[in-house]
């Protein structure tokens, strides 16, 4: 019995793939090699976010958009550093893997919040957008295919700045409640990642986080296409790719390793040590070790399209010392005045400024 019980665990330590055996035939330490590798990449890009948020916070003249920056460059070292820890601790790798998701959708609403303060508040914006309706020849915004014959279309002015920041800001109670979900269904033990079954709560959650982080993506872009020639001075177009980016790409990362699960391309073995890693296990952790190295890629180009050389206010570092104004929202630069008529003809924006006639039949 001894003997068959020892043969057993022997056949189970051996490695299902060649690749998986040192010259001694005995498997590899993956969890050990994979987390030193790994933590030299989160070491690095702990080190470039934090010299760039060190820019930001010595050199930029906006500190409101410094702000909702920092909040944004914080993305690829909390995801790495995320990561590294489950990849130390595999037991616990559910819980950051849903504490990842939910700085997700913190990253999403400040940035709709750092376009906002860029462009001088919501109700600045509502009257901007609904004076270029009816004075400027702006149309009301269509949706966007196959949306734009199934849904009405929103009116410039107060109606497009509320639905797009509550489409976009939906996301965080949503994220929240699908947090506190699938923390309690783990600890209860009806939480299976990657498991699409009818009587787990991996299937609700995902559907839940999907359908309320596409539909925020989706107002977001919608806002932009309304607002993109007053938010060219900070170059929306590369910060909006690059959270869409680490957004998508991880989640589209960890579909297709939930593919190569189901295939049966994914080994499972023991550690050395005798710890055991199932093919969910491995799965799980190859995607955290995958993101500890893309978060590096990540910081770059994060440094780059969220530099610290957007947020200066002096002529030589911008290409538009007018286009930079309009974005000012503070009531006591003489540029706020500018924000309000951007975009409007002269005439227009002389009249707006002038207090209504009243009708003497009707002082009301």
């Amino acid at each position: 019995m001894a003997a068959a019980a020892a043969a057993t665990t022997q056949e189970l330590v051996k490695c299902e793939f060649e690749w998986l055996r040192n010259e001694s035939g005995d498997c590899i330490e993956l969890a050990s090699w994979a987390s030193s590798i790994s933590s030299m990449f989160v070491l690095t890009t702990v080190a470039i976010s934090c010299i760039h948020i060190r820019a930001h916070l010595r050199q930029s003249k906006q500190r409101v958009l410094t702000k909702y920056t920092i909040r944004v460059l914080l993305m690829p070292p909390i995801y790495g550093v995320e990561c590294w820890l489950a990849l130390r601790f595999p037991h616990h790798a559910v819980p950051y893997k849903i504490l990842r998701e939910g700085y997700e959708a913190f990253v999403i609403f400040s940035f709709m919040q750092f376009l906002l303060a860029f462009l001088g508040g919501a109700v600045p914006l509502a009257r901007r957008l609904h004076l270029k309706r009816r004075f400027g020849g702006y149309k009301d915004q269509r949706h966007f295919f196959p949306l734009s014959g199934r849904l009405k279309t929103w009116r410039l002015g107060a109606q497009f700045v509320r639905l797009t920041l509550l489409g976009t800001l939906q996301y965080v109670p949503a994220s929240l409640a699908v947090m506190s979900i699938s923390l309690v269904s783990w600890a209860a033990g009806g939480y299976t990642e990657g498991a699409w079954r009818l009587d787990d709560a991996y299937l609700y959650c995902s559907l839940i986080t999907n359908l309320s982080q596409v539909w925020a993506m989706y107002c977001l872009v919608l806002f932009y296409s309304v607002c993109k020639s007053e938010l060219r001075p900070v170059r929306p177009v590369g910060k909006l790719l690059a959270v869409k980016s680490v957004v998508f790409f991880t989640y589209s990362q960890s579909c297709g390793i939930a593919l190569a699960h189901r295939l049966g391309w994914l080994p499972s073995l023991i550690e050395e040590n005798g710890e055991h890693w199932s093919t969910e296990d491995v799965g799980r952790g190859l995607q955290d070790y995958l993101i500890c190295i893309e978060m590096l890629a990540a910081a770059v180009v994060f440094s780059n399209v969220f530099s610290f050389r957007d947020y200066k206010t002096d002529e030589d570092d911008l290409t538009s010392k007018d286009d930079w104004d309009v974005g000012l929202h503070d009531a006591d630069h003489p540029a706020s005045a500018m924000s309000a008529d951007a975009g409007l003809p002269a005439h227009v924006a002389k009249a707006d400024r002038t207090p209504p006639a009243r009708n003497p039949r009707n002082p009301r």
